[in-house]
């Protein structure tokens, strides 16, 4: 069955963004979310190996399990591993660095959707409940 690259990285997306949604923190599922959303930004405002390296950055902190998790997601969109993902960007040649740069932004479509539809997160990284909660009070 043939399938378009969107397509493919539907399925490859749908079920990484849907393992966030078992997290327990609400928190981190709506800072995931929120990096999900601005992915992309992130990529043409600054380039990739900036994005990934800012998401690196974030990582290491006690509260980076969004990132960490967002770069584990990133790694295997460009089947490669997540320890070396920014070296390898970094290192890469320019035509290397050029396809990889337009599959994630390509990816992004689907993280954005995905964690607007599954984590119900929005552009701005405010939650549905959250929204919810507010527009009862």
């Amino acid at each position: 069955m043939l399938q378009t690259r969107s397509q493919q990285l539907a399925r490859q997306i749908y079920p990484q963004v849907y393992e966030v949604k078992d997290w327990s923190d609400r928190e981190q599922r709506a800072r995931y979310g929120m990096l999900c959303n601005r992915l992309a930004f992130l990529v043409l405002e600054n380039g990739l190996v900036q994005a990934l390296g800012f998401l690196e950055a974030k990582a290491r902190s006690n509260s980076g399990e969004p990132e960490r998790t967002l770069l584990a997601h990133v790694a295997q969109i460009l089947e490669t591993d997540a320890e070396q993902l920014t070296k390898d960007v970094r290192e890469a040649g320019l035509g290397q660095y050029r396809n990889w740069t337009r599959r994630i932004l390509e990816a992004c479509v689907w993280y954005k959707r995905f964690a607007q539809s599954l984590l119900g997160v929005g552009p701005e990284g405010s939650t549905e409940e959250t929204d919810d909660a507010e527009n009862d009070a």
